[in-house]
């Protein structure tokens, strides 16, 4: 059996890599220690919310979390409703918990905006750009002030 892979050749630049990529083992040392010196995840959530201009933007975007934490966990599901209505009711929780999410991604967009690329809140907001990083934080629980 051979050990080669077919149509792979490990001389070519990687179809992934962006150009600069650098694979080297110092490379991936320098990588390592950057992930290494951001907050944690939960921590890095909490300096997001120290970022709003205003107390009443910070308690609507805390609400809209809470909400959207209230729904993922709430089951519309009964075992006396009818097929039906236990889909319907699925469908629009599901609906429901997405409006929540599309508005909090949406607030996050707005405030990356302002800060300078590269800063370290833009790293940090940059990171939550993503929908299951949000996700997997909020669920946790533990990022509420």
């Amino acid at each position: 059996m051979s050990s080669e892979i077919r149509g792979y050749n490990p001389t070519e630049e990687s179809p992934i890599a962006t150009p600069g990529t650098d694979f080297t083992a110092a490379g991936r040392m320098r990588e390592r220690r950057a992930v290494e010196e951001l907050l944690d995840e939960t921590e890095q959530f909490q300096k997001v919310l120290g970022l709003f201009g205003t107390e009443e933007a910070r308690k609507k975007f805390v609400w809209l979390c809470e909400k959207y934490v209230e729904n993922y966990h709430t089951s519309s599901s009964s075992g006396s409703e009818n097929h039906n209505v236990k889909h319907q009711n699925i469908k629009r929780d599901q609906a429901d918990r997405s409006h929540y999410h599309n508005q909090i991604m949406e607030i996050l967009r707005k405030l990356i905006v302002p800060h300078k690329t590269g800063s370290e809140n833009w790293k940090i907001l940059s990171h939550f750009q993503d929908r299951t990083v949000v996700e997997h934080v909020l669920l946790q629980g533990n990022w509420k002030e």
